[in-house]
C-alpha cells in the first residue's frame, strides 16, 4: 500500500531527511516542509522539499502557521500528516488540525526543553507540548525511559505512545569501519549546544594531552547555537588547545559522519539528558567505543550490550581520567564493541524504523498491518 505523507520536520536535520528518503525509496509519495533553507547540496532522492520562510524569527512561528503550509497540505490531499518534535514541528501540525496525525519525539523536545527556560516559558512550552500530545493520533518515542516521562510529566493518552527506534544504516557505517583507526582520535558527534556538555569535553583536554602529547579531537560542529559555539573556540584558544581539536563546519551526511567515526578509537556523548542517541549507535557500528553520561537513556544503551563507560555530566576531571583508562584498555574494550555491534545492525537499523512507520500509518488508516 502507499500512502502521500507530508513530513513537517527540519530539513537540516539528518534523521528528518533520512526517514523521508527511505519511506520514498518504498515507494510512498514524500513531501518534507521546513522553515530552514534547504542545502542544494543535498541528494533528496524522490522526495518533494517546500523550503517555507517563516513569519517570526523564534518559536512563534511554529504557533502561527502560515498561509503557505496550509496550502500545501490541504492542496496535497496528504493521507498522513507527520510532526517532528513536539515544541516546533510537532507543535505547528497540531495547530493546522488535519488528521491522521503522527508527532516523533526526538529526545530534548520533551526531555530538556520544556523546563531549561524561565518559569514563564517553561509553562507556555509544557502548555504547548500537551496540546501537541492531544491533536496527535500517535506518539512516538525511542525508549521506555522517555515513554515513562512523557506519562508523569504531560497530559498524553499511554495508548498513543509507541516506542520506536528510528534506527541506524548498518550498510554505510559498518562498511567503513577502519581495523585500526587512530587510537588518539577522539570524537564527538553531538551539535554544539549547552545541552550537550561541549565545554566540559573542551576542559577535559588539557588533562589528557598532559599524558598523551599526540591526542586529537574531532567535533562534529556542522549545526549548533552561535553564542555556544562561540564561547567554545574562545574556551579553546583560552585553553590553548588549538592544535588538539577539529570543528567540521558543515552538516555530514551519513557517509562523511561514517568516514570520521572510522578515524576515531573513542567516542564522547555526555548530555545533560538524551533518549535513544543515533550518532552513538552509529560510532559503535564503525568501532569507537563509547564514553557516556550517566543519564537513564544511557543505561538503555548498555542493555543492548554495547560496553558502554559511563561518565558524571559535568566533571571535567572524570572525563579525562575515563578518557585516559579507556586508551590504556582499548584493545580489550573494542572486542566487546565489535560484538554489541551486530546486535545494532539487527535491532536497530532504518529498515526496522520504516517498517514500523508503515504499520502505524496502516493502522491509522485503516489497513492491515504489513
Amino acid at each position: 500500500m502507499e500512502y502521500k505523507i507530508c513530513f513537517l520536520g527540519s530539513g537540516r536535520h539528518i534523521l528528518t531527511r533520512r526517514l523521508a528518503r527511505n519511506l520514498a525509496e518504498r515507494g510512498h509519495n514524500v513531501h518534507l516542509v521546513s522553515f530552514e533553507q534547504l542545502d542544494k547540496k543535498i541528494d533528496w532522492g524522490n522526495v518533494t522539499p517546500h523550503f517555507v520562510k517563516p513569519s517570526f524569527p523564534n518559536y512563534r512561528s511554529f504557533l502561527f502557521p502560515v498561509r503557505e503550509i496550509k496550502n500545501i497540505i490541504e492542496k496535497g490531499s496528504f493521507d498522513i500528516l507527520h510532526g517532528f518534535q513536539a515544541t516546533n514541528y510537532g507543535i505547528l501540525g497540531a495547530r493546522i488540525d488535519f488528521n491522521p496525525y503522527v508527532v516523533s519525539t526526538l529526545g530534548s523536545d520533551i526531555l530538556y526543553t520544556p523546563f531549561a527556560g524561565h518559569r514563564y516559558k517553561n509553562y507556555i512550552l509544557q502548555k504547548v507540548v500537551n496540546y501537541t500530545f492531544k491533536k496527535a493520533d500517535i506518539i512516538t518515542v525511542e525508549t521506555r525511559y522517555a515513554k515513562d516521562f512523557i506519562i508523569s510529566n504531560f497530559q498524553a493518552d499511554k495508548r498513543k505512545l509507541k516506542i520506536l527506534s528510528y534506527g541506524v544504516e548498518p550498510n554505510v557505517f559498518r562498511s567503513t569501519r577502519h581495523s585500526n583507526p587512530d587510537k588518539l582520535t577522539i570524537i564527538s558527534p553531538r551539535a554544539m549546544k549547552k545541552i550537550y556538555n561541549i565545554d566540559v569535553i573542551v576542559r577535559a583536554i588539557p588533562l589528557c594531552i598532559q599524558q598523551y602529547p599526540d591526542l586529537k579531537f574531532t567535533f562534529l560542529g556542522g549545526i549548533g547555537n552561535r553564542q555556544y559555539i562561540k564561547a567554545i573556540e574562545n574556551l579553546v584558544s583560552k585553553l590553548t588547545i588549538g592544535n588538539h581539536v577539529r570543528f567540521t563546519k558543515d552538516i555530514l551526511s551519513p557517509a562523511g559522519m561514517a568516514d570520521e567515526f572510522s578515524k576515531a578509537s573513542i567516542l564522547i556523548s555526555i548530555p545533560l539528558t538524551d533518549s535513544l542517541p543515533k550518532s552513538v549507535l552509529e560510532g559503535v557500528l564503525c568501532g569507537a567505543v563509547p564514553i557516556l553520561s550517566d543519564i537513564p537513556a544511557n543505561r538503555e544503551i548498555e542493555n543492548i550490550g554495547i560496553p558502554v563507560i559511563f561518565v558524571a555530566r559535568n566533571s571535567h576531571r572524570e572525563l579525562a581520567d575515563k578518557i585516559l583508562w579507556v586508551i590504556k584498555n582499548l584493545d580489550k574494550i573494542r572486542k566487546r564493541v565489535k560484538k554489541a555491534s551486530y546486535q545494532i545492525a539487527r535491532e536497530y537499523s532504518t529498515e526496522a524504523c520504516i517498517n514500523g512507520l508503515e504499520n502505524i500509518y496502516c493502522k491509522l488508516l485503516g489497513g492491515t498491518k504489513i
